[in-house]
């Protein structure tokens, strides 16, 4: 394990609410790989939050077990928080304050305020619809870190999959399709995951 890779590791094992954290959401598959993943969307949302004088709240799409809005709902200032997976989870979520766990599709989410940050790790295939619901809503903010590779349509991307890794054409693809936005493609080698470009989109102001 590199020296960055203990850095997420152990900086999440120093949290005064890890315990607290671990308990709710185990049991969890592959614990490192998925904590490295949640450091990294956490280190991004802070930076955000630290730099803004708005009170956001935070939609986790695709959470799974909701490790990183758990972390989040522990230790940002965040006003509330809500993960969203269509699968059934049996975890003790209401041990969390301000955090609510809704089972169901993606595509069927709750009004929420517009000063609302979407995160999402590892949503699969439904990072694309993901992209789709950031731009047709107001959320100032999008945080994601995308893996499993959708259809790619276009002869250039198809063309482009001939030379570059097909999981950064991919990552590539998602990001072109934000629109309105400030968008940045991180590539953090920190994360336990061959997958592991982080897309951050702001709205211009």
């Amino acid at each position: 394990m590199g020296k960055h890779i203990r850095g997420y590791i152990s900086e999440f094992l120093e949290l005064k609410c890890a315990g607290d954290v671990l308990n709710i959401v185990s049991p969890v598959s592959k614990l490192e790989k998925e904590i490295s993943e949640s450091m990294a969307i956490i280190h991004h949302l802070k930076h955000i939050l630290v730099a803004s004088r708005v009170d956001y709240g935070l939609l986790d799409l695709c959470a799974g077990n909701a490790l990183t809005s758990i972390i989040a709902a522990y230790l940002l200032p965040v006003t509330s928080v809500v993960a969203v997976d269509k699968e059934r989870r049996s975890r003790e979520y209401e041990r969390v304050k301000k955090f609510s766990y809704l089972e169901r599709d993606v595509r069927d989410l709750p009004s929420l305020p517009k000063e609302t940050i979407i995160i999402s790790s590892h949503p699969c295939k439904t990072a694309s619809v993901i992209v789709d619901i950031w731009n047709s809503s107001e959320f100032p903010a999008l945080i994601m870190i995308p893996c499993c590779q959708g259809k790619l349509t276009a002869p250039a991307k198809e063309w482009l999959t001939k030379k570059m890794i097909r999981y950064d054409v991919w990552t590539y693809s998602l990001a072109e399709k934000i629109k309105n936005a400030n968008v940045k493609i991180f590539t953090d080698t920190s994360i336990l995951s061959p997958c592991n470009n982080v897309i951050v989109a702001r709205r211009d102001k």
